[in-house]
């Protein structure tokens, strides 16, 4: 149903939850900020077999979540809330227990990190695959109280520490544009089996060092990083098929190992000397 305008449409979520056996709605661009009633509260209750929703590009405010809880119950793997005006999520989100994907990229409302993070530590921590939060407005630091199983020496936006608090099945990591100032993060295997991961344009400095052999497609172009690429020599035995590390400060030369990555399709460097 993308966009067919639903700006009319009271109640549409009843309507939607009378489909018992959707599994699938995509309603990007639907106006759906502007009903004034989607649902009657003979629906709040109701349960949803939908296990993939998008609703990006709906200018959605954070209000609607209490209106959009019967469609995001427990049976919901991908969600798709990029586009609007939302400035977090509520604890309800953590607590999908079957949720693999959220994208929650480009809203323009900023967003408290520590509190986003915090509110997906329930079972969705264990579940959670793919998270793309790139393009957002992000604040605040993480503390010893939001990260409170966690023993950190906390610094900056993004403590080093982070990258030790995501889910071990998480493979897919997106945090461009968000002008995140930190030293480079430690990439190495710790963090999980990440293969993809998106930390370009923002300020992350200094040298390369530790990453993982399971990264695939490691992004990290527009940053600040500089030294050389000789990091790429512990991972000559995995499986790299992109590298993107232009417009950056490196220099020294290419190493060696560079060789080693038979499926290397898309090198980017653009050397600053």
């Amino acid at each position: 149903m993308d966009g067919i305008s639903l700006a009319k449409q009271n109640y549409w979520i009843d309507m939607i939850l009378r489909l018992r056996k959707l599994i699938s709605l995509s309603l990007e661009g639907c106006e759906l900020s502007q009903v004034v009633y989607p649902y009657s509260s003979s629906f709040l209750n109701s349960s949803s077999s939908i296990d993939t929703l998008i609703l990006n590009n709906n200018n959605l405010t954070s209000s609607m979540y209490r209106s959009l809880f019967p469609l995001t119950r427990n049976k919901l793997r991908i969600l798709d809330l990029s586009g609007n005006i939302l400035d977090g999520i509520p604890k309800y989100l953590g607590n999908l227990c079957n949720l693999e994907r959220l994208y929650f990229y480009n809203n323009s409302a900023v967003v408290n990190f520590p509190d986003f993070l915090n509110n997906l530590f329930g079972c969705t921590s264990l579940t959670l695959q793919g998270l793309l939060v790139g393009h957002n407005r992000l604040i605040g630091k993480l503390s010893n109280e939001t990260l409170r199983f966690q023993n950190l020496s906390l610094l900056d936006t993004i403590p080093l520490g982070f990258w030790d608090m995501w889910p071990s099945q998480l493979t897919y990591l997106n945090l461009s544009s968000n002008n995140i100032s930190r030293k480079a993060p430690d990439l190495s295997s710790k963090s999980g089996y990440i293969s993809m991961i998106d930390l370009s344009s923002n300020r992350f400095y200094g040298p390369i060092t530790n990453v993982s052999y399971t990264l695939t497609s490691p992004h990290l172009s527009r940053n600040n990083f500089y030294g050389g690429i000789s990091f790429l020599c512990q991972i000559d035995q995995g499986f790299l098929v992109v590298l993107d590390l232009s417009h950056n400060f490196l220099s020294r030369q290419l190493p060696d190992g560079l060789w080693h990555f038979k499926e290397l399709v898309t090198p980017q460097f653009w050397y600053v000397i």
